[in-house]
């Protein structure tokens, strides 16, 4: 049984620890989500409420399992809003089970309420409908499931007869910040990527990045990928919900392979779903080359030949083996990067500009030939 362990920081962060096939990995934030909201979609059998008697001002906390997953939820408070989100099919199972140990957890009742004009007046707009959700949540009462989350993306502010339709402004991104068009990334192909990154071990956030520096989601290849360079290269893909092994394959003549294999061709490769699986394929087979995560990102932009042609340059002039670079800490590599006439020389640094953290934020992982998790370094 797989063991996932919600939790948020002081600062707020989603933490998940998790236990998978024996392994112990952690996720932050997008790719801590990603987990929790997949793991949602199942049916529990079994739900427990527990609370440490020794120390009464921790909170409780919740356990639900089934035969092959247990999902712990470190504090009901902090889970309300999302565990009524992404747990519907469970969620009045939960209820009782709350109500059996008679814990007072003051769960949202009704819709968000609409921000009045008043308030608009007061404090704008954004700060108007925090004020009206804090009113929601003193009003509270003792259930999840009475929690409706109101789509407020174009709200109407509600005065009497009258009312005020709020637009979004429009959005240019030629004249957007970088901030900004991240954020347009990710509103277009944040599900995408989240349920992608989860199922293939890449963090949603990294690819996000990468569609954001590659194309800005304005292409049809968002990723950027060079077709022929790529034809008839069959990449293995490791699947960390089945455990298993899928093998993809770009190609102008799919009848060339058979069901094995996902033989993708020409058009195909630029509907999204397909152009970001073909670009995972890519990454992970940078990273089977040059199992650091920072070596990796660069080498999908350079290409294998041109990645190996730094690290010999950077042993020659370092004095080291070109295995010492790739197995040790060693950044001297990324200093060399200019010597090579392709591509972007700070690709590294212009994807995790993107990156709310730094490279020990996010993830590239693969299982090895003895199914054993590899987590990339640094």
């Amino acid at each position: 049984m797989d063991r996932y362990e919600f939790y948020k920081n002081k600062k707020g962060k989603l933490i998940c620890n998790a236990v998978i096939k024996g392994e112990s990995v952690s996720y932050f934030d997008e790719d801590a989500l990603y987990f929790f909201r997949r793991l949602g979609k199942e049916e529990f059998s079994s739900f427990r409420v527990e609370k440490k008697k020794k120390k009464k001002k921790t909170p409780p906390q919740l356990l639900m399992s089934n035969d092959y997953n247990m999902v712990v939820c470190r504090d009901c408070y902090k889970f309300k809003h999302l565990l009524n989100k992404y747990y519907s099919k469970n969620i009045n199972k939960i209820d009782d089970e709350l109500s059996k140990k008679a814990y007072s957890i003051a769960f949202g009742t009704g819709a968000i309420a609409i921000a009045t004009m008043e308030l608009i007046m007061l404090f704008g707009h954004d700060m108007a409908l925090q004020v009206q959700r804090e009113k929601s949540e003193e009003m509270a009462g003792s259930t999840i499931s009475s929690y409706d989350e109101t789509n407020t993306d174009n709200i109407n502010f509600q005065v009497g007869e009258e009312v005020i339709e709020v637009e979004k402004p429009t959005f240019i991104y030629d004249n957007a910040t970088d901030t900004e068009k991240f954020k347009f990334v990710e509103e277009k192909y944040g599900i995408l990527c989240d349920e992608l990154g989860g199922k293939y071990g890449v963090s949603p956030e990294l690819l996000l990045a990468m569609i954001t520096q590659e194309s800005g989601g304005q292409d049809r290849n968002l990723m950027q990928i060079e077709f022929d360079n790529c034809a008839d290269e069959i990449f293995t893909l490791d699947n960390f919900l089945t455990g298993g092994k899928e093998k993809i394959v770009l190609t102008h003549d799919k009848s060339k392979y058979d069901d094995s294999v996902l033989a993708i061709d020409s058009e195909m490769y630029l509907k999204p779903e397909y152009n970001l699986l073909s670009a995972i394929a890519i990454l992970q087979k940078c990273f089977d080359y040059f199992p650091r995560k920072d070596m990796a990102i660069q080498a999908y932009n350079f290409g294998y030949g041109n990645m190996k042609k730094l690290l010999k340059i950077a042993s020659e002039k370092a004095g080291i083996s070109e295995e010492d670079i790739i197995n040790g800490d060693s950044a001297y590599w990324l200093k060399c990067r200019d010597e090579i006439s392709a591509g972007d020389s700070k690709y590294v640094e212009h994807i995790l500009m993107y990156c709310k953290g730094d490279i020990y934020s996010i993830h590239i992982n693969r299982f090895d030939d003895s199914n054993t998790l590899k987590v990339g370094r640094k």
